[in-house]
């Protein structure tokens, strides 16, 4: 699981550290997965686990939706494995850097099965409005969902 939310320093030669509880997260792997996020400007993160929640998803809709198109090549097209070096950084790809407007530094954000990586500017303009959002709709948090379970797995009371 993605926890917490950590700033690292991007060098020079654009190498920068993935936190050391996210490697921990990946579960040993030698790389972590990243993409420029369709969502907004930053990049979404996770491990081999995380892709196959996404193609699990796709498969849902018809081969030949164009929905399903999109988003694979939203998501598959764009994504790519960065290898750790010895320390647990990674050289983060320029075109990537420019997507998400890192510079000097980055911020992880711990999102539970993936995280996103922000720059810190950037990720302070949104984070109001998330916090804002959360609030309004905490209701969300408590209420059973639309199959009668509560979203913590027991059963909705009738």
């Amino acid at each position: 699981m993605f926890l917490s939310t950590y700033e690292n320093t991007v060098d020079a030669k654009g190498r920068v550290s993935i936190p050391a509880p996210f490697r921990a997260a990946l579960g040993g792997a030698d790389h972590v997965l990243l993409w420029p996020s369709f969502e907004g400007p930053f990049l979404e993160g996770g491990g081999a686990a995380l892709l196959e929640s996404y193609r699990a998803m796709m498969r849902r809709l018809p081969p030949h939706d164009k929905t399903r198109r999109a988003f694979m090549h939203a998501v598959f097209g764009r994504s790519r494995p960065f290898n750790f070096d010895s320390t647990g950084r990674i050289v983060l790809d320029r075109a990537y850097a420019q997507h998400a407007s890192i510079t000097g530094k980055a911020l992880f954000v711990g999102l539970d099965d993936r995280f996103q990586v922000w720059s810190p500017e950037a990720y302070a303009a949104h984070e109001a409005e998330y916090l804002k959002l959360a609030a309004e709709r905490s209701d969300l948090l408590t209420a059973p969902d639309m199959f009668g379970e509560t979203p913590y797995g027991g059963e909705a009371a009738e």
